[in-house]
């Protein structure tokens, strides 16, 4: 018998690391825009950035979609993950032209 239930500890983990994950980037762009005298809102707009938050946006939605136990919420999580995953496709598309 295990003490710990694996499976609640990794999906809060995930949910977790995407909270910290989106904190990092925001930090990280926050800093360059300092550096670049720019406003924060342009460093986010751009498709590199965008990648990244969209990256943590999906983690979060996983996350959070593998903790809940009903079965409409499961789906509803998992759709916003999917719209994350386009924005990150289409990021990542913008930024290679």
């Amino acid at each position: 018998m295990s003490l710990i239930d694996f499976p609640s500890l990794i999906s809060n983990f995930i949910w977790i690391l995407a909270l910290a994950w989106l904190l990092v980037v925001v930090s990280m762009a926050r800093w360059e825009a300092h550096r670049l005298g720019i406003r924060l809102r342009e460093q986010l707009d751009k498709s590199t950035q965008q990648v990244q938050l969209n990256i943590g946006g999906l983690l979060f939605c996983l996350g959070m979609g593998l903790v809940t136990d009903k079965t409409w919420q499961i789906v509803l999580w998992f759709i916003l993950a999917f719209v994350f995953l386009i924005q990150i496709v289409l990021a990542a598309r913008s930024s290679n032209s």
